[in-house]
This record gives C-alpha cells, structure tokens and sequence, in this order.
C-alpha cells in the first residue's frame, strides 16, 4: 500500500521506440511538504532501456543508444531512487495517460509489481483553465503562462514545465482546478 501522499511529484519520460513500453530519460520534480514548509527538487536520469532506438525518437528527443549505453536500466532506478517518491506522492504529468502507461510497461518488463497510483493530468487541468488556447500542449499552454521550457523534450525540463502549469493553475483558480484521479497497473 503506498505511503500518505507527501505532496506533488511532476514527471516526464522520453522513451526509445514507438512501443512506448521503456523509458530512455525520466525527469521529475518532487515538491514534499514538510514542517519547515514546502521543498522543490529537481532531478533526472537517462535510462538504458536495453532496446533498439527508432531514428524518428532520436528525432523528437536527441538521445541515443550511445548516449544511455553505460547508464543504468529503470529497474536499478526504481529499486535505487525512484521508488519511494513515486509511491509517497501525488504524480503530475501532462498528457498523463501516455506517461502512466510507459511507466506501468517498463516497470512489467522488469517484473516489478506496483499498486495504483494517484495522479493529477495537466493536460486536462489546462483544458479546464484555459480553453481559450488554440491547443493544450506542453509547450503551448507554458508560454501562455509564462512557465519556463527551455528545451521540449527533454524529460527534465518538461518536469519542470508541467510543475509549473500546476503551480500557476493553482496559484490563479485554487486546488478546485486539482483533481486526482486513480492510475490502476494494467500490464501483469
């Protein structure tokens, strides 16, 4: 059973093919509620996903084989670092459905189980907030809001976008815009 939620965890992930079932990058950004306050981090890993790399990937987000070759496999990360903010927070991603299902298949692919995880869907809070937009893509709705992306597609960077899309919702309609809802693993 997960740990109570300490507050947000923003993540992106680029993955190697159009199989979408391993992570090549993952980014996050882990706000943690504490006595002293609230406490942001940022952090991020490039992946070997131990598969081939489709050239249109490489196109979108720039890695390639050679640059994850000696890096280590997801499973290592979710045994070694990742694990534990993962199952203690509320997860936020835009487009969340796409990054909740490559993290259920990779996680699968290593045999590691998971329980359901909680999340919020940026995508769908900007549709809300927002619908004035010609459209709710990352890069779209954060250049709207003044949110920093410097580089799109880069797994750590649209972390960083996606949290704050969240923060500036927020900060202008109030949690009401917050709605989680239940991730259930699909892959057994």
């Amino acid at each position: 059973m997960p740990a109570q939620s300490q507050g947000f965890l923003a993540f992106d992930v680029e993955t190697p093919d159009a199989a979408n079932a391993r992570i090549c990058q993952i980014g996050c950004v882990e706000q943690t509620v504490t006595s002293q306050g609230i406490e942001t981090k940022g952090y991020g890993y490039l992946v070997n996903p131990e598969c081939g790399f489709s050239p249109w990937n490489v196109r979108v987000h720039g890695i390639t084989e050679d640059d994850v070759a000696q890096e280590p496999d997801f499973s290592y990360l979710w045994r070694t670092a990742l694990a534990e903010p993962f199952e203690s927070h509320i997860l936020v991603a835009h487009n969340a459905r796409f990054d909740m299902n490559v993290l259920d298949k990779t996680l699968s692919s290593y045999g590691v189980e998971h329980g359901p995880m909680r999340f919020v869907d940026t995508l769908q809070v900007a549709r809300t907030c927002y619908p004035e937009l010609p459209n709710h893509k990352l890069d779209t709705v954060s250049a709207y809001l003044g949110v920093s992306l410097e580089h799109h597609h880069d797994a750590g960077d649209d972390a960083w976008a996606c949290y704050g899309i969240l923060v500036e919702s927020i900060a202008r309609f109030g949690m009401d815009v917050v709605k989680v809802k239940t991730y259930t693993p699909k892959v057994a």
